[in-house]
Order: structure tokens, then C-alpha cells, then sequence
């Protein structure tokens, strides 16, 4: 036995012996001395190294493993058993890096993980920098809302024309599904013309449908806001009547804290009912912002400044940093078409056929 195996072997027989805290500790830092070697150790010595990982592994906590699935996520070489073990793992909270991060799983491990665990497992497969047209083939094939939002949403996504057409046929009941597939650049022109009139008929379902039953809180008919704006609409036509309204309007409103004034401002920019831009900013999943900003040419740090009115998660400067990637690669013709869609859904728009 060399001197690493019985290093390992001491560790493995130890485990029996260590508290919670102590298997955490050891798993970490038998990590720490794989990474750090990992580019000088034959295949027979990382073997090592992946039983014993995998076996402290499976006796540490849930927040250990997914730490432990964070640090492997990138590695181009992992040692194999772990990693499959942490990309099958039952808790989407550790197998999801793995699943979306890893280059070191095949097209294959894929399909057999998308086959035999849930949503959310696909979700972060469908979230991976590339997915390939077979895995994306499956992926819309089980049909399962965020699942398909999440293909759709995801430029790397390779989508064959029988995946684009199940994706453009969920769309008619689903105008977020909409709006993904609208910020798609692979779609060929008869596809974008398919999708702008489906998003004709949503508009048109929603204007034949009866109100809601919502008692006080029922929108207002001529913009389906529910909150009144009538202070914020003074104050604004009070400017409007000495010159136009712009983005730095609503900048100045959004620094001073005044949300109804952003609101209002959002909605008379980007001509979209108060109700929807209302919807927009209460849904923290909705990248509408990006797009009308980008559509619009709007600076990040007005942008920015609407998304952290969310409040929550969009507090953390990790995911305003992602948001502000997302916004920078967003093409403005493409966040355009976007915009289009979704006043085309809003009923506002009448589209010409092409």
C-alpha cells in the first residue's frame, strides 16, 4: 500500500469515530489535497482519492456535500463515482451545480438523469452553458413547465425543429414561455411570425375572459393596475406638460425611493399597462426588466436600481452581477422583439401580418 493510500485508508477508517462537524472538516480537506494534486496523480491514485471522497461524502451532512458538489462543479477531470453521486443526490440543492456546471458529464449521464430524477434536476441540466440538441430533445419532451421556460430561456440550448415546435405549441397557454422563446436568435422568421400570433391570441383569450372575482383589490378596467396611481400621474403630468418623459425621470424616481412614481414611469416608457409592469416588478423570476431596459437603452444602474426594488434575493450583489451580464449580452433588436410580444400579449398592439 503507498504512503496516499494509507493515508486515505486511516481517514475512511476513522469516519466511524468523527462527529458531524469532524466528517465535514475531513471531507474538505481531503478535497483540498485532490485539487491541489489532482494534475499530478495517476488514475490509480485519483481511484483512490474518489472512493474514499465518495464514501465521507455520503456520511457528511447535506451542507457539506453541497459544497463539496460547488468545488467540483468547474474541475474538467473530477474523480468519477463522486461526481455522479453528487449529480444523482435527491437534494437539488446538490446535485444542481454539478448538473448545470460540470463539463465532465456526458450527453449520456445526462438523459439517464433526466430520465430518473425530477423537475428540478431538469432544470439545472436545462441550464447548463450548452445543452446539446439530443438532451434538449428530451428535456421538452417531458413537457413540464419550468422545465421548457427554462430550455427556452437558455441561448446555449441547441433546439431541433420538432423541440421548437413543442415549445411554440406549450406557448399558447403560457405567456412566459412567450417571452423566452421571443429573446431566442436561432429562430427562423416563419417561427418568430408563428410565435407573434400566438401571442396574438393570448390577448385576444384575455379580453374575452370575465373579470376576476377580487373584490377590493379588482383592477382598474383601463389598466388592470391594482393600486391607484393618481399621485404619481399629477406629479408626472406636472413634467410632461413642459417636456418628455425619459429613463432619467425614472432613474431620479427610483434613487428617491418613490415606487408607484417608477411604476408609473416604467409603464408610460415601455407602453405596457400598469398591471403588467405591477406583475413585473412582484415576480422576482421575470427577466422583463432587462429586456424593456435593454430594448429601450436604459443604463445597468437604472436597471439595476428597478430590480432591487424587489427586495430579496435581489439584494446580493452575486446576483445583481449575473443580472448585469445577462443585460449586457442581451441583443437590443432581440430584447425589442421581446417587448413587442409582450404588448402584442398586453392586447395594446395590432400586429401587421407578414
Amino acid at each position: 500500500m503507498t504512503a496516499l493510500s494509507a493515508l486515505l485508508a486511516d481517514v475512511e477508517g476513522s469516519l466511524g469515530h468523527a462527529s458531524e462537524g469532524g466528517r465535514s472538516r475531513t471531507l474538505s480537506r481531503i478535497t483540498d489535497l485532490l485539487l491541489r494534486d489532482l494534475d499530478h496523480l495517476s488514475l490509480d491514485q485519483v481511484s483512490v482519492f474518489d472512493q474514499v471522497i465518495e464514501r465521507v461524502a455520503a456520511a457528511s451532512e447535506a451542507a457539506a456535500r453541497a459544497a463539496l458538489a460547488g468545488r467540483l462543479a468547474s474541475v474538467p477531470n473530477p474523480p468519477r463515482r463522486t461526481l455522479l453521486s453528487l449529480a444523482t443526490d435527491d437534494d437539488p440543492a446538490i446535485a444542481g451545480p454539478v448538473l448545470t456546471g460540470s463539463p465532465a458529464l456526458s450527453d449520456q449521464d445526462l438523459l439517464e438523469i433526466a430520465t430518473g430524477r425530477g423537475p428540478e434536476h431538469r432544470v439545472a441540466i436545462a441550464s447548463r452553458p450548452r445543452v446539446s440538441e439530443v438532451v434538449a430533445d428530451l428535456l421538452v419532451s417531458v413537457g413540464e413547465p419550468i422545465v421548457l421556460r427554462s430550455v427556452a430561456a437558455n441561448a446555449g440550448a441547441r433546439l431541433s425543429a420538432s423541440a421548437t415546435a413543442t415549445l411554440l405549441d406549450h406557448a399558447r397557454g403560457d405567456d412566459v414561455l412567450q417571452e423566452r422563446l421571443g429573446g431566442r436568435e436561432d429562430l427562423e422568421l416563419a417561427q418568430v411570425r408563428q410565435l407573434i400570433e400566438i401571442a396574438r391570441e393570448s390577448a385576444r383569450r384575455r379580453l374575452r375572459a370575465p373579470p376576476p372575482d377580487v373584490g377590493e383589490a379588482e383592477p382598474a378596467p383601463e389598466t388592470g393596475a391594482r393600486h391607484s396611481y393618481d399621485a404619481a400621474r399629477q406629479r408626472l403630468e406636472e413634467i410632461r406638460a413642459s417636456r418628455q418623459l425619459t429613463d432619467g425621470d425614472l432613474a431620479a424616481a427610483l434613487d428617491a425611493g418613490r415606487l408607484d412614481e417608477a411604476i408609473y414611469l416604467v409603464a408610460e416608457l415601455s407602453e405596457l399597462p400598469l398591471g403588467r409592469v405591477e406583475e413585473m416588478v412582484e415576480d422576482e423570476e421575470s427577466e422583463l426588466p432587462l429586456v424593456i431596459g435593454r430594448a429601450l437603452v436604459w443604463p445597468w444602474r437604472t436597471v439595476r436600481n428597478l430590480l432591487k426594488t424587489r427586495g430579496g434575493r435581489w439584494a446580493d450583489r452575486v446576483i445583481l452581477r449575473q443580472a448585469e451580464r445577462r443585460f449586457v449580452g442581451l441583443d437590443p433588436g432581440t430584447a425589442m422583439r421581446v417587448l413587442h410580444i409582450v404588448r402584442v400579449q398586453a392586447g395594446l398592439m395590432e400586429v401587421r401580418r407578414a
